[in-house]
């Protein structure tokens, strides 16, 4: 059962992923959409299949519309944008090994999962990266029957490989079509939806601080009873507060 995160919950996450790297702090978020899922299971789960936990946990916590904003490649100008989410995160399959058969070419293998982008974090080189990806999700591949190294498939194949990833779990690649007032240039920007969920949470994580700080301090209550209180209740104290 998951439900939306309480301010408490928002301040508490704040403080434990501040200092995270990206992928942990993922891992940190998607603990809290599911309190019973292990850290095995977390790191095991196919990125999609994650970024699917932390769209319904956005929703239920942010709401449906996701608003945000890129600068554009081509004159640096801001572009705003809004994205209804209602139509991402549906359930997976569950199912974690796929095929592909693309000439002579025949792989089994499974989507990335976190414990995939930790250990290509490790590797300071892309290409290496990259490599090591590919060595850790292609879990046999063969050639007109004759077994091969995920290293010495050509790029093509590669390539058809990422298409079919994509084909398999399609929220773990959420593509905006942006377009810029000022240029009327054209584009497509990636959602990295555990990116933008950390932003919202820090932004309103300082916001409830501040609130804790003010009302604290008219009215001598802890930290705890004020972010216990409803967002409406908490408003209405801040306005008298205020004057």
């Amino acid at each position: 059962m998951m439900d939306a995160l309480s301010s408490a919950d928002i301040v508490r996450l704040w403080e434990a992923g501040r200092a995270l790297d990206p992928v942990h702090r993922a891992l940190l978020l998607v603990r809290a959409a599911d309190a019973t899922l292990s850290m095995e299971e977390s790191l095991t789960m196919p990125v999609g299949e994650r970024d699917a936990y932390l769209i319904r946990m956005r929703e239920m916590t942010f709401g449906p519309t996701l608003e945000g904003h890129a600068d554009c490649p081509a004159c640096a100008s801001g572009v705003l944008f809004e994205l209804e989410t209602r139509r991402l995160g549906e359930p997976e399959d569950r199912v974690h090994e796929h095929t592909l058969h693309s000439g002579s070419f025949d792989l089994r293998f499974r989507v990335p999962n976190s414990a995939d982008l930790l250990a290509a974090a490790a590797v300071s080189d892309p290409g290496a990266a990259r490599a090591l990806v590919l060595s850790r999700c292609v879990l046999t591949a063969s050639r007109n029957g004759r077994l091969l190294d995920p290293a010495d498939l050509p790029d093509e194949i590669v390539m058809d490989l990422c298409r079919r990833m994509v084909d398999v779990q399609p929220d773990a690649e959420v593509m905006l079509d942006l377009e810029c007032a000022a240029c009327g240039h054209r584009w497509q920007a990636l959602l990295d939806i555990a990116a933008f969920l950390w932003q919202e949470i820090a932004s309103a994580a300082g916001r409830l601080i501040r609130e804790v700080h003010v009302l604290a301090s008219a009215y001598g209550w802890g930290e705890q009873d004020i972010l216990a209180l409803s967002d409406l209740r908490r408003r209405r104290y801040l306005q008298l507060v205020a004057g």
